[in-house]
């Protein structure tokens, strides 16, 4: 307890993610505060919307390749599924704002390709879905995903020193970057 764990969603998109993280810290009595950011305004107003209950969560536009903050603005900055929407280069770029702004460190979770998930993905779109964009974007998704060992080169080349790729199901990674001085994630 004490002062709220400062967080920043950057490409929040709906809002889901703080939505889920607030309803967890309330279930335990934490104090969290949230910022979700997208580069999107008909998002972020989609997602003021979805998250009207929620006081703990404010909305801002951005681009999570130049994020409007000052350094270590927020205590930890979380990214979910949404890396594989971005060449190597701007991944790389994300990495680096998303050290720059955190004390803690961050989490980003994103799709893991491989032929096995792609097979998986397009046959499950074509079984349970007749949403032509969803039995198109799913497989591209995973296609255009990274490799752990790619999410490593990336964290390499933007500089990172203390991280740990992590493999998670269904095909799934997470690149997760622990700062010596915060304290573990």
């Amino acid at each position: 307890k004490g002062d709220p764990l400062s967080i920043l969603d950057a490409a929040t998109g709906s809002g889901d993610q703080p939505r889920a993280v607030v309803q967890f810290a309330r279930e335990h009595g934490w104090p969290v505060h949230i910022t979700g950011l997208d580069i999107n305004m008909k998002m972020i107003r989609f997602a003021r919307e979805e998250c009207a209950g929620f006081p703990e969560i404010q909305f801002v536009q951005g681009n999570a390749l130049n994020l409007p903050f000052r350094d270590r603005s927020f205590d930890v900055v979380i990214n979910n599924l949404s890396l594989h929407h971005f060449a190597e280069n701007d991944a790389i770029q994300m990495m680096r704002e998303f050290s720059r702004l955190s004390r803690l460190g961050f989490i980003i979770n994103d799709l893991h390709r491989s032929r096995v998930a792609h097979a998986a993905i397009w046959i499950l779109t074509r079984l349970l879905t007749r949403n032509r964009l969803t039995r198109y974007d799913a497989p591209v998704s995973v296609y255009n995903a990274f490799t752990p060992a790619e999410m490593e080169a990336m964290a390499v080349e933007a500089g990172l020193k203390h991280f740990k790729v992590h493999r998670h199901f269904p095909y799934r990674i997470a690149l997760v970057e622990e700062k010596p001085e915060g304290g573990p994630l």
